[in-house]
């Protein structure tokens, strides 16, 4: 093979390796503009309840209390000895939605 040739097959192949660097750049630039919100619970035996909260979701008293219903509903089923007994104890930061009376 001619060396001009190979030179001009390289130099096609760097661009198209810098075109596809390129898109995938783009991409990872959308995603990362995604803001996520997990709340997990769990206790010494692993993860009980988790959920993802929606996009755009803020986290007041009122959407908190439905997650608290969600997780009781969950610790009835997977860790029946703790909620017959009445044994467990939920503890979290003192955030708004979390000191907020309904939530007490």
């Amino acid at each position: 093979m001619d060396l001009r040739v190979r030179h001009r097959a390289e130099v096609a192949e760097q661009r198209v390796e810098t075109e596809r660097f390129a898109e995938t750049e783009k991409i990872t630039e959308k995603q990362i503009k995604i803001k996520v919100m997990l709340m997990v619970f769990f206790d010494c035996h692993g993860i009980v309840h988790h959920e993802f909260a929606p996009e755009g979701q803020t986290v007041n008293a009122v959407f908190y209390v439905q997650v608290l219903k969600r997780l009781r509903d969950r610790v009835r089923r997977v860790r029946p000895e703790l909620w017959e007994g009445r044994r467990w104890i939920l503890h979290h930061d003192n955030a708004p939605a979390h000191s907020a009376l309904i939530v007490r």
